[in-house]
């Protein structure tokens, strides 16, 4: 089972500055209503799911307000590499990033901003730096 943790810094209510109780709400609602199916996680030593694995999500792991969200379990976790810069995401045809690179179409990227909760494909640019990633997917246990 893994456990994956989540913060409201993406959100809408951090960005009109709302508290944390706040951004907590719209992380529950997003992640219950299947607004947001996905994270997008950098894991330096390789991705901590694959696909029918069981995951918890929780807000606030290791603090006081922590609260899981649901069970779920993992439909895909692959390789993704952000490029900030020219607002595009690619992905590889090989685990280990060798061989065809493959950039995401302008409704992929739609689909890969929304599933992950942000508002706008700028609000999703301007949180990630330029590298490699671990795009995970779930659906409801």
């Amino acid at each position: 089972m893994v456990a994956i943790n989540f913060t409201g810094w993406w959100t809408e209510a951090a960005a009109k500055g709302q508290n944390r109780e706040a951004q907590r709400l719209e992380v529950f609602a997003k992640i219950q209503l299947g607004k947001k199916t996905s994270t997008i996680r950098s894991w330096p030593k390789g991705p901590r799911c694959k696909p029918g694995d069981k995951l918890q999500l929780y807000w606030g792991m290791r603090t006081k307000d922590c609260v899981k969200i649901m069970d779920a379990e993992c439909i895909s976790a692959e390789r993704v590499y952000i490029h900030p810069q020219e607002e595009m995401v690619t992905s590889s045809s090989n685990p280990e990033g060798i061989g065809t690179i493959n950039p995401f179409s302008e409704e992929e990227l739609e689909r890969l901003f929304l599933g992950d909760g942000f508002p706008s494909k700028s609000a999703f640019f301007s949180s990630f730096e330029k590298g490699s990633y671990y795009l995970v997917n779930w659906r409801k246990a």
